[in-house]
């Protein structure tokens, strides 16, 4: 792999001297900040030092039923128009009826102005012209709030997480494929990057924003990326080049000339480029037939996805996991039982809709044989209680 260490420029004394002190992390607890619960708001985060004259909003919903300090935690990140409280309302459904918290942050422009501001991560003054002169101090780096804001969030509901699941559309993927890059030891848990317009494509032989030239970035750091896991997210209808906002030059051309094709390029340079270093290639693509630039529509179809990272396996060694499979004559399988065991199970279509809820218990056999024909979609998420163990999400697709 090609080196990256001649990449990066380094930093002013004052600032290494800071981060050998605080050990990188510039984060104040607000002792006085407003507890949440179950509901839907906004408040404003400036717990990340540095960041502390430049709020940022956080739209919330908290699901009722259940407990706060239980649920896995959804950050969402707007696109250009900066609307958060309209990415909050596309997961409010969802959140409800999976008892997930979710939390859309808005980086009001008047603070964060621009792509640099937001889209770039704030990485330089002047990300299209990045210098030694113009790379601003990592602590202030809109990407750097973002571990800051998760430990807020959990000091305000009481989280246990140790952990959150990010979306962002467009402008907001952009910023979430490059915080992979530029923070690949965040405690984000996935990233779902869906649409976005153009990318960093991580080789060394571009320069910033198209490439990692002349950008902070080590080929260490680099090998750590590549291991976080990153969907890339793309409508299979987001195929206008004339698009609005959407940039065009040699180097986003290069790229391809509309969202659906650059994003392809993205994963297939950057799956290449890992490859040829050997790292470990954590990323993955999906696409989504049907669908445009529509960040709601992305949001329904990513649900899936983003209760999958909700799930780790939480099962003994000694006790078989469940699976859950169609079958080809009708009915779907659930294999994995132990006798007598009960369970329910909750069915829910690509809209979030309860299409299906079934409960029983387990003959002597392991397997137990549900009838259910599909038709209102071609992928289902299906809930399931069972007394023997872990509650557990899977992914139903029909062809």
């Amino acid at each position: 792999m090609t080196q990256l260490t001649h990449l990066f420029y380094v930093r002013p004394l004052l600032l290494t001297v800071l981060a050998l002190v605080f050990g990188g992390t510039f984060w104040v607890e607000d002792c006085h900040a407003q507890s949440l619960t179950a509901g839907t708001g906004v408040y404003q985060f400036s717990g990340h030092s540095p960041l502390r004259t430049k709020p940022i909003s956080v739209f919330y919903h908290i699901p009722t039923g259940g407990n706060p300090a239980k649920m896995p935690i959804l950050l969402a990140f707007h696109g250009e128009d900066r609307d958060g409280n309209s990415y909050r309302q596309d997961w409010v459904a969802a959140a409800n009826q999976h008892q997930f918290m979710v939390f859309a942050l808005q980086f009001d422009d008047s603070f964060y102005p621009g792509g640099d501001g937001y889209n770039l991560g704030n990485m330089f003054r002047d990300g299209d012209a990045p210098s030694a002169s113009t790379l601003q101090p990592d602590s202030v780096w809109t990407l750097a709030a973002i571990d800051p804001l998760f430990r807020d969030i959990k000091s305000r509901t009481g989280s246990v997480a140790n952990s959150y699941v990010a979306f962002g559309h467009s402008a907001g993927a952009q910023f979430l494929h490059r915080f992979v890059l530029y923070q690949p030891n965040s405690l984000m848990r996935k990233a779902i990057a869906a649409n976005a317009g153009w990318y960093t494509v991580p080789i060394a032989s571009q320069t910033y924003p198209y490439g990692l030239g002349l950008s902070p970035m080590t080929s260490t750091q680099l090998t750590s990326a590549f291991a976080k896991p990153l969907l890339v997210f793309l409508g299979k209808l987001d195929t206008n080049p004339n698009s609005p906002g959407l940039r065009h030059n040699s180097q986003t051309d290069a790229q391809g000339l509309y969202r659906l094709a650059r994003g392809r390029y993205f994963f297939n340079q950057s799956r290449a480029q890992a490859q040829q270093s050997t790292a470990v290639f954590g990323w993955s693509l999906a696409e989504v037939a049907g669908v445009g630039h529509d960040h709601t529509l992305m949001a329904i179809n990513a649900l899936p996805y983003v209760l999958d990272a909700f799930e780790p396996s939480q099962l003994s060694p000694s006790i078989p996991a469940l699976r859950l499979c169609w079958l080809t004559d009708g009915g779907i399988q659930l294999s994995g039982l132990q006798p007598a065991e009960t369970y329910s199970i909750q069915l829910f279509d690509s809209y979030g809709r309860l299409v299906g809820q079934f409960t029983g218990q387990a003959p002597d056999a392991d397997a137990k044989v549900i009838p259910f024909v599909p038709r209102t979609s071609t992928l289902y998420i299906a809930q399931i209680k069972a007394s023997g163990h872990a509650d557990q999400c899977f992914k139903l697709i029909t062809y």
